[in-house]
Formats: C-alpha cells, sequence, structure tokens
C-alpha cells in the first residue's frame, strides 16, 4: 500500500491525500528484506532436519533467487475524481504483468496445486541444542 486517500481527520493532507510517492522508499526496503527473511527461514528449517541451507533445492540457492520472491508484486492505482476530494476511480496505465487483479489469480493458481503436491511438512521435532546435545555426551562417557 502507498498512499492514502485523504483522512477526514487530518487537516495538514493535501486535498487528494498521502501521495504514494511518501512511501516508495519504506515499501522498496520492505520488499527487498522480506526475500531476505524468506532465505533465512528456509534455511533455519533445513539446518534444523540436518539438511545442508546452502546450494540448490527449496531452501538454498544464492540471494538473486530468492529476490525473484517479488517478482510477482501486484499494482492497484487509484486516483481522485476531479472536483471530489472522497471519491476515487481505477487509474489506468498498469502495466498488464502486474495488474493486481492478474497477479492473485496467478498466485490462487499455483495455491491450488499445492493441494496435489504439498510443501515437504515443517519439522515438528527440534533438534537438541549444543549444549543440551555435550550434556548428553558428557552423560553417555560418565555412564560408561
Amino acid at each position: 500500500m502507498m498512499g492514502t486517500p485523504k483522512h477526514a481527520n487530518s487537516p495538514n493532507e493535501k486535498r487528494a491525500g498521502r501521495d504514494g510517492s511518501a512511501d516508495m522508499k519504506k515499501r522498496v526496503g520492505e520488499l527487498a528484506f522480506k526475500s531476505i527473511d524468506l532465505k533465512g527461514e528456509a534455511s533455519r528449517r533445513l539446518t534444523m532436519v540436518g539438511q545442508a541451507p546452502t546450494g540448490g533445492g527449496a531452501g538454498g540457492g544464492d540471494l538473486s533467487t530468492w529476490l525473484h520472491v517479488v517478482d510477482a508484486t501486484g499494482l492497484y492505482c487509484y486516483e481522485p475524481v476531479p472536483g471530489s476530494s472522497t471519491t476515487y476511480r481505477r487509474r489506468g496505465g498498469v502495466p498488464t504483468a502486474q495488474e493486481l487483479e492478474r497477479v492473485l489469480y496467478r498466485a490462487c493458481i499455483e495455491l491450488r496445486g499445492l493441494s496435489t503436491e504439498p510443501p515437504p511438512p515443517i519439522p515438528v521435532e527440534v533438534p537438541p541444542s549444543p549444549a543440551a546435545e555435550a550434556a548428553s555426551l558428557t552423560q553417555e562417557a560418565n555412564d560408561e
């Protein structure tokens, strides 16, 4: 979401509301860090089940691969109707590949496909911490 219509209780806003460009830097940063967050979480989960978090596969790959997560960002653009500060209309000019409806449709199709090929389960058992494992090995050595 970038920009907003004018709020009734915000007398300092412009007549048309808050410009979308006011949020640009923040939104781009959020998208960039989202890819890093997803890669980190996938790597953490792979490590929990004893798999290497680097290389190919679902949790690995380089960051460039993960940055493609935001390739399917959709846009819905609107503008105030001339002469009105409370009525808005859809604005044209959004490239077809970024139209929000089309992006959401593609996501729905992909999600439906998951019903026939579900993702790997999230591990339920968390491996012991290094300290707990060391204590266990020490106890085994003392028992011998």
